[in-house]
């Protein structure tokens, strides 16, 4: 069960990076909730009094376990006292500990660097374990291991993602948009990032930063991100005007599609897609320009121009089945694979075994018919010869 946190004195910013780390690191261990439903509350200090403002926390929510977290180290007895830029994992700790009311000290710093080195020493000891323990495995376990699992991800929803939800949906659906309508389309994210996307260009200009990409890939767009479509004006022109040149980037359209998609599958696949019907990829991707995934340049070999279905891939390939679902939401938002249902969408694989076997029928014709004219020549020779003699 998540625990619900509850967010007091926190500007929206804050609090959407919250957010993101709950979803993206906890896993959703933590969920952000009103503050009289919360098991803990993480009171935001800034320039405030920390005595004076956990005094008005107590008294408009008497009884609340909380957290002060504060740009400058502070000490309260009985509260955890956090400083920004804070520990990921100490700050999971600390929420954990208070919503099952256990008021805890602050560990002094060699108790917390002792602690650090034990579990980096642990987990070092797991790693090298775990590496051992993989040499030792046999090819012919892996390729069971393997085939055992297709079947077992194939029927787990939660193999299904909707793009939709996401950036990558967005964007795809304002690029359909932008190329019908002839008219440019600004996408807007929080207050001061964009996407300007231009009728038939093939790029986007866009300053959205690498970190931010990667957390817009992991969240629902229209719950936890501010976002709006916005028509191509003088206010949006403002805006990118008004960004430092070094954040605007020019992106091609294919390989942002591509980039995101990536980060947004995850070894999932477009809600929708069956994993046993025929699709083909209809050309080689530029692996070198695109992010990567792995067995990648494996899959484009084997799928190019040869209908499979994605469980079919994974198991000739014997790889996980999770690198083909990424390989195939990445290649499809960018319309490179395609369905394999009709004649014609079976290339021409079928036509040319045809035209071999037509090629060899009228070349066993041509010989055929050679062989008689030698054979007529041959009866007809002695006759020759014998008139010559004569």
């Amino acid at each position: 069960m998540s625990i619900k946190v509850g967010l007091y004195q926190m500007d929206e910013r804050s609090a959407g990076r919250l957010r993101i780390v709950f979803k993206m690191v906890y896993k959703d261990q933590c969920v952000i909730s009103e503050i009289a439903d919360a098991d803990s509350v993480i009171i935001n200090v800034d320039q405030n009094n920390p005595n004076q403002l956990l005094a008005e926390f107590k008294q408009a929510y008497p009884g609340k376990p909380a957290i002060i977290l504060s740009d400058k180290p502070i000490t309260i007895e009985g509260i955890k006292c956090m400083t920004r830029p804070f520990k990921l994992p100490e700050l999971l700790e600390a929420l954990k500990h208070t919503a099952n009311n256990k008021l805890f000290a602050v560990h002094s710093a060699s108790t917390i660097d002792s602690t650090r080195q034990t579990a980096d020493l642990l987990l070092k000891k797991t790693s090298m374990q775990n590496n051992n323990n993989s040499a030792k495995a046999s090819q012919q376990s892996l390729i069971d291991n393997v085939k055992n699992s297709h079947q077992t991800v194939i029927d787990n929803k939660d193999i299904y993602y909707q793009p939709g939800n996401f950036l990558q949906g967005k964007v795809t659906a304002a690029i359909a948009k932008a190329n019908s309508s002839n008219k440019s389309i600004f996408l807007r994210c929080w207050s001061h990032r964009w996407i300007v996307i231009s009728p038939s260009s093939g790029c986007l200009v866009e300053n959205i930063k690498e970190r931010q990409l990667i957390s817009l890939g992991l969240i629902n767009i229209d719950s936890d991100v501010v976002f709006r479509e916005e028509p191509f004006t003088e206010e949006q022109m403002l805006a990118m005007s008004e960004t430092p040149t070094k954040e605007v980037k020019v992106t091609s359209i294919q390989k942002f599609i591509w980039n995101i998609a990536v980060r947004t599958a995850r070894g999932r696949i477009p809600e929708g897609t069956s994993v046993n019907d025929l699709y083909v990829l209809e050309r080689w991707p530029n692996l070198t320009r695109l992010m990567k995934i792995k067995n990648a340049m494996r899959i484009s070999a084997f799928w190019l121009n040869q209908p499979q279905s994605i469980h079919d891939i994974a198991s000739k390939l014997v790889i996980p089945i999770e690198d083909v679902y990424t390989y195939f939401s990445a290649a499809s938002a960018i319309g490179l694979i395609k369905e394999a249902k009709r004649r014609e969408d079976n290339l021409l694989k079928p036509d040319v075994a045809k035209a071999r076997q037509d090629k060899k029928g009228l070349f066993s014709a041509i010989l055929k018919k050679l062989g008689s004219l030698s054979h007529t020549f041959d009866e007809q020779a002695p006759d020759n010869q014998e008139d010559r003699g004569q």
